[in-house]
């Protein structure tokens, strides 16, 4: 998918999205709030660490802290 994409469905009422501003083109951008405070997205990243792909994933993980 791509920004535009869904930008394009957002638009179209067939959905929402959150967008970086830089890119937004057609949309009129509204920032988020509740209860007027903007809201925080967090992400979170969750594997099996029986996984055999464990070890590649801890070393990739130390590499961002």
């Amino acid at each position: 998918m791509s920004y535009q994409l869904l930008e394009e469905w957002s638009t179209l009422g067939l959905g929402a999205a959150l967008l970086p501003a830089s890119r937004v083109s057609n949309a009129t951008p509204r920032r988020v709030t509740d209860a007027g405070l903007d809201v925080e997205i967090f992400y979170e990243a969750v594997w099996d660490p029986a996984s055999g792909l464990s070890a590649a994933i801890s070393t990739i993980i130390e590499r961002f802290q």
